[in-house]
């Protein structure tokens, strides 16, 4: 099961470009999701790197807040709302690829 999640989750996972300045190039719809504007904390998580607007870091890492809610507001129904409604776009657009 925990595989199973582990691979529904990271399945959003997108490879990423570097510019010239060595600064990563996050994808607009994983900006817009993250509500990545202005400033942004990175943050080691096991062998990943999560990037979290600040405003939201601050939120969710508020050391006042870690209890048993935390598993119940991952918002998961949110994440997968979200990925179909990008997974759709992304067929979308492959096809008009190939049709053109």
């Amino acid at each position: 099961d925990a595989r199973r999640f582990t691979r529904f989750f990271l399945s959003g996972a997108v490879e990423c470009d570097v510019d010239n300045q060595g600064r990563i190039i996050i994808p607009q719809s994983l900006r817009n999701y993250a509500g990545l504007i202005k400033e942004v904390v990175s943050a080691g998580v096991g062998s990943r790197i999560e990037v979290w607007s600040k405003d939201k870091w601050d939120t969710e890492c508020d050391p006042d807040k870690l209890d048993d809610s935390i598993v119940e507001s991952m918002g998961l129904f949110e994440l997968l709302r979200t990925w179909r409604k990008e997974r759709k776009a992304n067929r979308k657009e492959e096809q008009c690829k190939e049709e053109n």
